[in-house]
């Protein structure tokens, strides 16, 4: 009984330390994430770009209408965000949404419906742009591509 209590014990410990949430923060605060995302929705040219840099492209199930580049970018599903439609993002079953803005509410109304969004404005300085790529590179899992995009 003893060796049972044990063994349930180490593969309790065991599956806790395979749980792998990602934390990251946004300019909206702070978005925890079960793990890395495997569907994501940028609402942001610069962040599609900064997706597909850092090799993270194959997460991307849609994508803003000014997302054109690279040529890939052009072939994913296509949303409006300027004249956001919240049941359009929802459909493409995003674990993640990309925004570089919030001019209708789009964090508090995707997060209503639980889906997450990390909000990073759009960079004043080079500072603020390395940041940006190591934070979608830690979200994505993407750390070292995003490590050495920015060296």
């Amino acid at each position: 009984m003893r060796r049972l209590a044990v063994f349930s014990l180490l593969m309790t410990l065991f599956a806790g330390s395979c749980a792998s949430s990602v934390t990251v923060e946004g300019d909206a605060g702070r978005v925890v994430l079960d793990d890395h995302p495997k569907r994501i929705v940028s609402l942001s040219a610069t962040h599609t770009e900064i997706l597909y840099a850092i090799e993270a492209g194959n997460l991307i199930v849609a994508t803003d209408l000014t997302s054109n580049y690279p040529a890939q970018a052009e072939t994913t599903t296509k949303v409006d965000a300027f004249n956001f439609n919240l049941e359009e993002i929802a459909a493409t079953e995003p674990d993640l949404v990309i925004t570089a803005f919030d001019f209708q509410g789009e964090v508090s109304g995707l997060e209503a419906v639980g889906i997450s969004v990390l909000l990073l404005t759009p960079a004043s300085n080079l500072t603020d742009a390395y940041e940006q790529i190591r934070i979608l590179g830690d979200v994505t899992g993407r750390d070292s591509e995003a490590a050495e995009l920015v060296s």
